[in-house]
Protein backbone atom coordinates (compact mmCIF):
# COMPACT_ATOMS: atom_id res chain seq x y z
CA UNK A 1 0.00 0.00 0.00
CA UNK A 2 2.93 2.46 0.49
CA UNK A 3 4.07 2.28 -3.40
CA UNK A 4 0.55 3.82 -4.58
CA UNK A 5 0.51 6.54 -2.14
CA UNK A 6 4.00 7.75 -3.17
CA UNK A 7 3.20 8.07 -6.83
CA UNK A 8 -0.27 9.98 -6.16
CA UNK A 9 2.06 12.35 -4.22
CA UNK A 10 4.83 12.92 -6.92
CA UNK A 11 1.47 14.03 -9.40
CA UNK A 12 0.28 16.59 -6.97
CA UNK A 13 3.82 18.39 -6.82
CA UNK A 14 4.38 18.33 -10.15
CA UNK A 15 0.72 19.27 -11.20
CA UNK A 16 1.41 22.46 -8.61
CA UNK A 17 4.68 23.54 -10.77
CA UNK A 18 3.45 23.09 -13.74
CA UNK A 19 0.26 25.38 -12.68
CA UNK A 20 2.57 28.01 -11.15
CA UNK A 21 4.89 28.42 -14.24
CA UNK A 22 1.62 29.04 -16.29
CA UNK A 23 0.92 31.69 -13.98
CA UNK A 24 3.65 33.61 -13.92
CA UNK A 25 3.88 33.44 -17.95
CA UNK A 26 0.05 34.80 -17.34
CA UNK A 27 1.44 37.92 -15.68
CA UNK A 28 4.32 38.38 -17.94
CA UNK A 29 1.70 38.41 -20.81
CA UNK A 30 -0.84 40.89 -19.61
CA UNK A 31 1.37 43.48 -18.69
CA UNK A 32 3.32 43.24 -22.53
CA UNK A 33 -0.06 43.40 -24.18
CA UNK A 34 -0.43 46.41 -21.78
CA UNK A 35 2.33 48.57 -22.70
CA UNK A 36 1.97 47.81 -26.39
CA UNK A 37 -1.88 49.22 -26.08
CA UNK A 38 -0.59 52.37 -23.66
CA UNK A 39 2.01 52.60 -26.59
CA UNK A 40 -0.66 53.12 -28.58
CA UNK A 41 -2.89 56.03 -28.07
CA UNK A 42 -6.96 56.39 -29.00
CA UNK A 43 -6.47 52.21 -30.13
CA UNK A 44 -9.96 50.87 -28.39
CA UNK A 45 -8.93 47.79 -29.64
CA UNK A 46 -5.99 47.68 -27.97
CA UNK A 47 -7.28 48.40 -24.28
CA UNK A 48 -6.11 51.57 -24.00
CA UNK A 49 -8.39 54.68 -23.22
CA UNK A 50 -8.16 56.67 -26.21
CA UNK A 51 -7.09 60.38 -25.76
CA UNK A 52 -9.73 62.86 -24.74
CA UNK A 53 -10.61 65.86 -27.16
CA UNK A 54 -9.64 69.03 -25.86
CA UNK A 55 -12.36 71.03 -24.08
CA UNK A 56 -14.19 73.55 -26.08
CA UNK A 57 -13.57 76.92 -25.18
CA UNK A 58 -16.85 78.39 -22.74
CA UNK A 59 -19.16 80.57 -24.00
CA UNK A 60 -18.32 84.07 -23.33
CA UNK A 61 -20.31 85.84 -20.43
CA UNK A 62 -23.20 87.67 -21.07
CA UNK A 63 -22.39 90.22 -18.50
CA UNK A 64 -18.43 90.38 -18.61
CA UNK A 65 -16.41 92.69 -19.81
CA UNK A 66 -18.76 95.52 -21.75
CA UNK A 67 -22.70 95.11 -21.73
CA UNK A 68 -24.02 92.85 -24.52
CA UNK A 69 -24.88 94.84 -27.43
CA UNK A 70 -28.69 94.81 -28.76
CA UNK A 71 -29.60 95.65 -32.14
CA UNK A 72 -32.54 94.97 -35.09
CA UNK A 73 -30.39 92.37 -36.76
CA UNK A 74 -26.68 93.01 -37.29
CA UNK A 75 -23.25 94.25 -36.26
CA UNK A 76 -20.94 96.67 -38.02
CA UNK A 77 -17.59 98.34 -37.51
CA UNK A 78 -17.31 101.98 -38.67
CA UNK A 79 -15.46 100.58 -41.83
CA UNK A 80 -18.01 99.62 -43.52
CA UNK A 81 -17.72 95.33 -42.24
CA UNK A 82 -20.94 93.82 -41.36
CA UNK A 83 -22.10 90.65 -39.59
CA UNK A 84 -25.79 89.46 -40.22
CA UNK A 85 -28.34 87.51 -37.79
CA UNK A 86 -29.46 86.53 -40.75
CA UNK A 87 -32.75 88.50 -41.78
CA UNK A 88 -33.50 92.11 -41.37
CA UNK A 89 -35.85 91.20 -38.37
CA UNK A 90 -34.79 90.19 -35.09
CA UNK A 91 -35.35 93.08 -32.74
CA UNK A 92 -33.98 92.43 -29.15
CA UNK A 93 -31.00 90.27 -30.53
CA UNK A 94 -27.90 90.64 -28.05
CA UNK A 95 -24.12 90.73 -29.13
CA UNK A 96 -21.05 89.81 -27.37
CA UNK A 97 -17.73 90.34 -28.74
CA UNK A 98 -14.05 88.43 -27.58
CA UNK A 99 -10.63 88.98 -28.70
CA UNK A 100 -10.06 85.90 -30.95
CA UNK A 101 -8.14 83.51 -29.22
CA UNK A 102 -8.94 85.39 -25.98
CA UNK A 103 -10.93 82.34 -25.08
CA UNK A 104 -8.52 79.19 -24.53
CA UNK A 105 -5.50 81.27 -27.42
CA UNK A 106 -2.21 81.63 -27.09
CA UNK A 107 0.41 84.37 -27.90
CA UNK A 108 1.22 83.53 -31.31
CA UNK A 109 -2.86 83.31 -31.88
CA UNK A 110 -3.30 86.94 -30.89
CA UNK A 111 -0.22 88.08 -33.19
CA UNK A 112 -1.82 86.73 -36.05
CA UNK A 113 -5.18 88.08 -35.43
CA UNK A 114 -3.92 91.67 -35.80
CA UNK A 115 -5.99 93.24 -38.17
CA UNK A 116 -4.76 96.83 -38.70
CA UNK A 117 -4.07 99.68 -36.57
CA UNK A 118 -6.18 102.57 -35.38
CA UNK A 119 -5.51 106.36 -36.73
CA UNK A 120 -3.38 107.14 -33.29
CA UNK A 121 -1.21 103.83 -34.68
CA UNK A 122 -2.56 101.34 -31.96
CA UNK A 123 -3.60 97.95 -32.73
CA UNK A 124 -7.08 96.57 -33.81
CA UNK A 125 -7.82 93.18 -33.31
CA UNK A 126 -10.09 90.25 -35.26
CA UNK A 127 -13.04 89.80 -32.43
CA UNK A 128 -15.17 86.33 -32.61
CA UNK A 129 -19.36 87.94 -32.61
CA UNK A 130 -21.50 86.16 -30.37
CA UNK A 131 -25.31 86.28 -30.64
CA UNK A 132 -27.84 85.31 -28.46
CA UNK A 133 -31.71 85.49 -29.80
CA UNK A 134 -34.63 86.57 -27.92
CA UNK A 135 -35.92 83.55 -25.96
CA UNK A 136 -32.28 81.92 -25.15
CA UNK A 137 -30.83 78.62 -27.09
CA UNK A 138 -27.12 79.90 -25.81
CA UNK A 139 -24.66 81.93 -27.56
CA UNK A 140 -23.59 81.31 -31.01
CA UNK A 141 -20.62 82.54 -33.13
CA UNK A 142 -21.36 84.07 -36.40
CA UNK A 143 -18.63 86.07 -37.71
CA UNK A 144 -15.96 88.27 -36.65
CA UNK A 145 -15.28 92.05 -37.53
CA UNK A 146 -11.99 94.08 -37.23
CA UNK A 147 -12.24 96.41 -34.11
CA UNK A 148 -9.34 98.07 -32.14
CA UNK A 149 -11.96 98.41 -29.33
CA UNK A 150 -15.42 96.41 -28.44
CA UNK A 151 -16.93 100.21 -28.14
CA UNK A 152 -15.90 100.31 -32.35
CA UNK A 153 -19.03 98.13 -32.80
CA UNK A 154 -21.91 99.50 -33.94
CA UNK A 155 -25.75 98.59 -34.24
CA UNK A 156 -28.15 99.46 -36.54
CA UNK A 157 -29.66 101.87 -34.09
CA UNK A 158 -26.03 103.32 -33.69
CA UNK A 159 -26.19 104.40 -37.21
CA UNK A 160 -29.25 105.32 -36.87
CA UNK A 161 -28.58 108.11 -34.46
CA UNK A 162 -25.25 109.47 -36.41
CA UNK A 163 -28.75 110.28 -39.12
CA UNK A 164 -31.38 111.38 -36.49
CA UNK A 165 -29.82 114.88 -36.41
CA UNK A 166 -30.74 115.55 -40.05
CA UNK A 167 -34.02 113.33 -39.80
CA UNK A 168 -36.05 116.56 -39.55
CA UNK A 169 -34.47 117.63 -42.78
CA UNK A 170 -35.19 114.71 -44.67
CA UNK A 171 -38.54 115.47 -44.62
CA UNK A 172 -40.84 117.32 -46.61
CA UNK A 173 -41.91 120.72 -45.29
CA UNK A 174 -45.49 121.54 -44.59
CA UNK A 175 -47.05 124.11 -46.93
CA UNK A 176 -50.47 124.12 -45.89
CA UNK A 177 -53.18 125.11 -48.51
CA UNK A 178 -57.07 126.01 -47.41
CA UNK A 179 -60.05 125.90 -49.97
CA UNK A 180 -61.51 128.36 -50.35
CA UNK A 181 -58.33 130.42 -50.22
CA UNK A 182 -57.64 133.37 -48.77
CA UNK A 183 -58.06 132.52 -45.22
CA UNK A 184 -62.03 132.90 -45.21
CA UNK A 185 -64.69 129.79 -45.10
CA UNK A 186 -68.12 130.07 -45.40
CA UNK A 187 -70.73 128.40 -43.14
CA UNK A 188 -73.11 125.49 -44.32
CA UNK A 189 -70.22 124.68 -47.32
CA UNK A 190 -67.62 122.42 -46.92
CA UNK A 191 -63.84 123.63 -46.57
CA UNK A 192 -60.69 121.42 -48.01
CA UNK A 193 -57.29 121.16 -46.26
CA UNK A 194 -54.20 119.98 -47.45
CA UNK A 195 -50.87 119.94 -45.97
CA UNK A 196 -48.94 120.69 -48.91
CA UNK A 197 -47.06 117.72 -48.80
CA UNK A 198 -46.87 113.94 -50.32
CA UNK A 199 -47.86 110.82 -48.78
CA UNK A 200 -44.40 109.32 -48.88
CA UNK A 201 -41.30 110.82 -48.62
CA UNK A 202 -38.82 110.36 -51.43
CA UNK A 203 -36.08 108.40 -50.44
CA UNK A 204 -33.30 110.40 -49.16
CA UNK A 205 -29.88 108.99 -48.86
CA UNK A 206 -27.28 109.90 -46.36
CA UNK A 207 -23.65 108.90 -45.76
CA UNK A 208 -22.53 107.81 -42.34
CA UNK A 209 -19.22 106.40 -41.54
CA UNK A 210 -18.54 104.16 -45.08
CA UNK A 211 -21.95 103.08 -45.22
CA UNK A 212 -24.76 104.80 -47.39
CA UNK A 213 -27.97 104.91 -45.37
CA UNK A 214 -31.44 105.18 -47.18
CA UNK A 215 -34.20 106.54 -45.30
CA UNK A 216 -38.39 106.45 -46.50
CA UNK A 217 -40.98 107.83 -44.89
CA UNK A 218 -44.85 107.74 -44.95
CA UNK A 219 -46.72 110.28 -43.46
CA UNK A 220 -49.40 110.56 -40.74
CA UNK A 221 -51.69 113.85 -40.40
CA UNK A 222 -53.03 115.51 -37.66
CA UNK A 223 -55.40 117.97 -37.96
CA UNK A 224 -57.67 120.22 -35.64
CA UNK A 225 -60.35 121.74 -37.34
CA UNK A 226 -62.44 123.74 -34.38
CA UNK A 227 -61.52 123.22 -30.32
CA UNK A 228 -62.61 119.80 -29.24
CA UNK A 229 -62.79 118.29 -32.89
CA UNK A 230 -59.21 116.84 -33.92
CA UNK A 231 -58.55 113.99 -36.92
CA UNK A 232 -55.92 112.13 -37.68
CA UNK A 233 -55.50 110.40 -41.78
CA UNK A 234 -52.78 109.16 -44.01
CA UNK A 235 -53.46 111.50 -46.35
CA UNK A 236 -52.09 114.60 -46.64
CA UNK A 237 -55.32 116.67 -47.75
CA UNK A 238 -57.77 116.93 -50.31
CA UNK A 239 -59.16 119.83 -52.66
CA UNK A 240 -61.86 120.11 -54.22
CA UNK A 241 -61.17 118.49 -57.15
CA UNK A 242 -61.08 115.17 -55.50
CA UNK A 243 -63.79 112.58 -55.60
CA UNK A 244 -63.83 111.40 -52.09
CA UNK A 245 -62.59 114.04 -49.89
CA UNK A 246 -61.66 112.71 -46.32
CA UNK A 247 -59.93 116.05 -45.27
CA UNK A 248 -62.74 117.79 -45.27
CA UNK A 249 -64.74 120.53 -42.38
CA UNK A 250 -68.21 121.90 -42.73
CA UNK A 251 -68.35 124.83 -40.18
CA UNK A 252 -71.92 125.77 -39.09
CA UNK A 253 -71.59 128.57 -37.35
CA UNK A 254 -69.31 132.64 -38.31
CA UNK A 255 -66.10 133.60 -36.56
CA UNK A 256 -62.11 133.10 -36.77
CA UNK A 257 -61.04 129.45 -35.80
CA UNK A 258 -57.25 128.74 -35.36
CA UNK A 259 -56.79 125.30 -37.22
CA UNK A 260 -53.71 123.25 -36.41
CA UNK A 261 -51.86 120.60 -38.60
CA UNK A 262 -49.35 118.39 -37.27
CA UNK A 263 -47.28 115.91 -39.40
CA UNK A 264 -45.23 112.80 -38.29
CA UNK A 265 -43.49 110.80 -40.57
CA UNK A 266 -42.88 107.05 -39.48
CA UNK A 267 -39.93 105.72 -41.45
CA UNK A 268 -37.36 102.80 -42.38
CA UNK A 269 -33.61 102.95 -43.62
CA UNK A 270 -31.58 100.58 -44.59
CA UNK A 271 -27.62 100.02 -44.52
CA UNK A 272 -25.98 99.47 -47.98
CA UNK A 273 -27.64 96.11 -48.39
CA UNK A 274 -28.92 95.41 -45.37
CA UNK A 275 -32.43 96.39 -43.42
CA UNK A 276 -35.18 97.95 -44.13
CA UNK A 277 -34.74 98.38 -40.31
CA UNK A 278 -37.72 100.13 -38.48
CA UNK A 279 -37.22 103.84 -36.99
CA UNK A 280 -39.06 103.60 -33.85
CA UNK A 281 -39.58 107.47 -33.39
CA UNK A 282 -41.49 109.40 -35.61
CA UNK A 283 -40.04 112.98 -37.47
CA UNK A 284 -42.83 115.33 -35.86
CA UNK A 285 -43.52 118.65 -37.44
CA UNK A 286 -45.63 121.38 -36.08
CA UNK A 287 -48.16 122.29 -34.96
CA UNK A 288 -48.68 124.16 -37.23
CA UNK A 289 -51.05 127.03 -36.75
CA UNK A 290 -53.03 128.63 -39.62
CA UNK A 291 -55.81 131.26 -39.01
CA UNK A 292 -59.18 131.11 -40.59
CA UNK A 293 -62.21 133.64 -40.82
CA UNK A 294 -65.62 131.76 -41.04
CA UNK A 295 -68.17 134.09 -42.70
CA UNK A 296 -71.57 133.83 -44.14
CA UNK A 297 -73.01 134.16 -47.54
CA UNK A 298 -74.96 137.16 -47.93
CA UNK A 299 -77.16 138.12 -50.77
CA UNK A 300 -75.22 141.16 -52.86
CA UNK A 301 -77.60 143.79 -55.24
CA UNK A 302 -77.01 144.29 -58.43
CA UNK A 303 -78.40 146.25 -61.47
Amino acid sequence: MARPIATLRGVTASTALLACLLMVLAIVAVESWSQIAHATPGCAKCGGDPEPPPPPPPDPDPRGEGDAFVGQAALFNQDGQVVDSGGSSCPGCEWRLEKTCELGGNVLCHELMRCGENDDGSPRWVHDVFLLRPGGGGWNQVGTLCLGDPDDALTPDDVWNQVQTRWRTLVPAQAPKLQPPDGQAVTQLPTFFHSGQPRLMPAATVPVFNFEVTVTARGEWEWTFEPGLTREFDIPGNTYTDPNPQVVHTYETTGPRTITLTTRWWGSFTIGDRGPYDIETPATQGPYDIPLDVVELSPVLSR
